[in-house]
């Protein structure tokens, strides 16, 4: 590569294309949609904040509720082990 072409040309010339902009929006929501499954006491978690504004106060009972249906489901708990096993590796 020489200093005139431009970063990401000879990708670009191989046949390869950028991603677009929606792709981004659907791993975000697919990214939301496995915490909320998984992780969903930090989301009760974040509700209890010291002054939450209207919105996140009124979002604090179906978390909750949320986080209850996690737990009976199981998915909340085998997170919660996996974070537990996981946490000392990382130290």
């Amino acid at each position: 590569m020489t200093d005139d072409q431009a970063l990401g040309t000879e990708d670009l010339e191989a046949g390869m294309r950028p991603s677009r902009a929606s792709s981004f929006a659907l791993i975000a929501v697919i990214s939301v949609a496995m915490l909320a499954v998984f992780n969903s006491r930090a989301l009760v978690e974040w509700t209890h904040q010291p002054q939450p504004g209207p919105v996140i106060a009124a979002l604090e009972p179906p978390a909750v509720i949320w986080h209850g249906w996690m737990v009976r489901l199981g998915t909340a708990t085998a997170f919660e082990k996996l974070r537990d096993r996981v946490r000392p590796l990382l130290q």
